[in-house]
């Protein structure tokens, strides 16, 4: 308008522009919360996360579902599945601000360590590889540290030690012996890898086996994987044709079991040793004990048979053993219920 203001001529049009050092919400708030929110996460299927909010005094996390407490700044998020989190805060003069996050789900991958079943001949030496099975989807796998517990009995089996820079610690709890192992780190690069060799000696002389069990595994991998890690038990045990060899020993009887699963009663049918009339015949069970014996006789040198009642024995493998005087032979007998 045409006129002044005081101090001020002013002839013609006006603009004016007036400065403020604050700003006033409609609702009478001074400004919207300055929220600081964690950044999105992504976490193994059934762990947990702690989400973390800030620069507001009241706040509501949708949805309430596995969270701690849907009402304060930091809850411990544990969701079912992958799940966007909308948090809407407010400060004590009714300012309001939204914002959201993700906490992703991940799942869960097999890895499997464990050492092969073994078949070798009495008192060998050999090694015996530890293996980890990984899947394709993983690879490269970087393992960070992996320490586990190997049992096996002692009377059976002697380690003697590892390979490629593997500690061993050796402990006896009864008749077990028990090996705590720490395996260096190292990038896995193919879906089956050999971690070492066990430098080892066989002590099993008949038909006996002894389980390798892995233990007490303690696994760490690269962060971005999430791992279940599993051992599986092997086993060591004389070949079966190496059964009944003894050193110098070339020629072997002729021993025959059937039926082979037995039920109720085998039929045993010996063919004579040259040169022996007398021979003794055992039975035992998978621990080395003997549980029955007989003399038997040939005639002229003509094979014979007998039956054995299998009845009152339980479910398991047994070993007949057929001895003379220079010469053994030795037999399987399975025994189902």
């Amino acid at each position: 308008r045409r006129g002044g203001l005081p101090g001020l001529a002013v002839d013609g049009p006006v603009l004016l522009f007036v400065l403020a050092d604050r700003l006033h919400h409609p609702r009478g708030g001074d400004s919207l919360p300055e929220l600081e929110l964690s950044a999105d996460t992504t976490i193994c299927r059934g762990a947990r996360v702690q989400l973390q909010a800030a620069g507001a005094d009241r706040y509501q996390w949708e949805p309430a579902a596995g969270l701690s407490d849907p009402t304060i700044p930091d809850p411990i998020a544990a969701p079912d599945e992958s799940t966007l989190y909308q948090l809407r805060a407010a400060t004590n003069d009714g300012c309001e601000a939204r914002a959201e996050l993700w906490v992703r789900i991940r799942e869960f991958s097999d890895v499997i360590i464990g050492i092969p079943d073994t078949l070798t001949t009495p008192g060998e030496r050999f090694r015996l590889p530890l293996r980890i099975e990984v899947p394709e989807a993983l690879l490269p796998l970087e393992l960070r540290r992996l320490r586990f517990e190997l049992r096996y009995q002692a009377r059976l089996l002697r380690i003697r030690g590892v390979d490629q820079g593997t500690t061993m610690q050796r402990r006896v709890e009864g008749g077990d012996v028990i090996l705590t192992l720490d395996v260096p780190s190292r990038l896995l690069q193919q879906s089956e890898t050999k971690l070492f060799e066990f430098e080892t000696v066989g002590l099993i002389t008949m038909l006996e086996t002894t389980t390798l069990r892995i233990e007490n595994i303690e696994a760490e991998f690269q962060e971005d994987v999430c791992i279940n890690v599993a051992g599986t038990s092997g086993s060591y045990g004389i070949h079966e044709y190496c059964l009944g060899y003894e050193v110098g020993l070339r020629q072997l009887l002729a021993l025959r079991v059937a039926p082979n699963p037995a039920d109720a009663e085998v039929d045993i049918s010996i063919r004579p040793a040259s040169g022996s009339d007398r021979q003794l015949l055992e039975l035992f069970d998978n621990f080395g004990r003997r549980l029955w014996r007989t003399e038997v006789r040939s005639q002229d040198g003509q094979s014979y048979s007998l039956k054995l009642e299998t009845a009152s024995l339980s479910a398991g493998i047994y070993l007949l053993r057929l001895r003379s005087a220079d010469q053994v032979e030795t037999a399987r007998i399975l025994v189902r219920r």
